[in-house]
């Protein structure tokens, strides 16, 4: 009768031993399945040249700051955002001289949606800005 019962606890104990062995092996398997994020596809920026005015908005951030927002009416009625660099020697860093007035800009941008020009090759002055006390 011990023999049995010894059997018994031996062939319990390796079956126990058997699936414990099996969990360890198994890969373990993510409880939420990996969500893949969407790559934003910015357009390719294509050479512009817009013959317009440049005007100046300002518009309040979040956090109480006023930003200056630069953009030129082309003479079709075209609106183009303009951004304008943060390096003072590069041809678009002029543009709060320029409000107002007549130009011609050469870069590249896009068309569509959203009409911007993101790199100024060159600001060509045609006529000069109006002064207020004359309009």
């Amino acid at each position: 009768m011990k023999k049995l019962l010894w059997i018994g606890i031996g062939i319990v104990g390796l079956s126990v031993a058997l699936v414990q062995a099996e969990e360890a092996a198994a890969p373990v398997v993510p409880l939420t399945p990996k969500v893949e994020k969407k790559q934003n596809v910015r357009p390719e920026l294509k050479d512009l040249t817009v013959v317009g005015t440049i005007a100046k908005t300002e518009k309040q951030s979040r956090d109480g700051k006023t930003i200056a927002r630069y953009t030129i009416t082309g003479e079709n009625g075209v609106t183009y955002n303009l951004r304008v660099p943060a390096k003072k020697e590069v041809p678009g860093a002029i543009l709060p001289d320029l409000v107002g007035s007549k130009v011609k800009i050469v870069g590249k941008g896009q068309e569509g949606k959203h009409n911007i020009i993101a790199v100024i090759s060159s600001i060509e002055k045609i006529e000069a800005a109006v002064p207020a006390a004359a309009k």
